[in-house]
């Protein structure tokens, strides 16, 4: 599929990725800011499970009010029904974000879905292998996940597809080595494990939805977690999402957002 007229025009204009499309107007719903183990969180409904959110933004950037936490936490309510609990984590550096959502988990009292963009696929990926055994996750959201210092080797197809887009668009590699220093604060060469958690083994995670976007770099670390987690017996879902770039969550509005957020929220009920 083409790459959405949306982005083609904002690329070509400099109009900001997380502009409204149209006139598009999140759902109004309970929001509450709050405390839980220490940690800023803002709580969206009062019904149903708790699923647990986290934004991206590359550990150096994103905040409760990105699109991709509070629209997409809107959104999920009216959507799902559930209770979404936005994380305001600690960013770079490692392991304080984590850490962050860790103890968030675990101050809950009943298990939750997790899930989050980008970085918070990261850290959501990498908070469930650290509690994994404790029935504290029940089901993963990894949304365009962002889970290695070099991705993997990406096919002829994605090449193709990406070579074309701006530098603003691309995670090159040299773009990667220096998010990751960033977010380590020290050499990449050596990351800790639950830093960039696609490597680790997965085997005992809870049912994981697996979502990657069309015009993205990190595609192909999206399709390399759902490959392992497949082959260490998760039940796993996989979704890509067409004519989108990375990031389309925080795009309010967007068709693509609005159709990946209707497969989080079948997948979060």
């Amino acid at each position: 599929m083409s790459l959405d007229p949306v982005y083609v025009e904002r690329l070509a204009s400099g109009v900001s990725m997380a502009e409204p499309v149209g006139d598009y107007a999140a759902p109004s719903c309970v929001v509450v800011s709050s405390t839980i183990a220490g940690v800023p969180v803002r709580s969206y409904g009062v019904d149903g499970h708790t699923l647990v959110w986290l934004h991206g933004g590359g550990f150096s950037a994103g905040d409760l009010d990105m699109p991709e936490a509070d629209t997409v936490a809107r959104e999920l309510v009216a959507r799902a029904g559930v209770r979404v609990i936005s994380v305001g984590y600690w960013l770079a550096a490692f392991p304080a974000g984590l850490d962050d959502v860790v103890a968030v988990v675990s101050a809950l009292d009943a298990p939750v879905v997790l899930g989050g963009t980008s970085a918070g696929g990261n850290l959501a990926l990498a908070a469930a292998l650290t509690l994994r055994g404790s029935a504290r996750v029940e089901a993963l959201v990894l949304a365009y996940p962002y889970l290695h210092v070099e991705h993997p080797a990406a096919p002829s197809d994605l090449v193709d597809r990406m070579a074309p887009l701006p530098e603003s668009a691309r995670f090159t590699p040299e773009k990667m080595r220096a998010m990751a220093e960033f977010y380590l604060g020290e050499s990449a060469d050596d990351p800790p494990p639950l830093a960039y958690p696609g490597t680790a083994e997965f085997a005992g995670l809870p049912r994981t939805l697996v979502i990657g976007a069309e015009y993205d770099d990190l595609l192909t670390s999206a399709r390399d977690a759902g490959r392992r987690l497949r082959a260490a017996g998760v039940p796993v879902e996989e979704y890509l999402e067409p004519g989108v770039l990375h990031g389309h969550l925080n795009t309010p509005g967007l068709p693509g957002a609005l159709r990946t957020l209707d497969v989080i929220a079948r997948f979060a009920r």
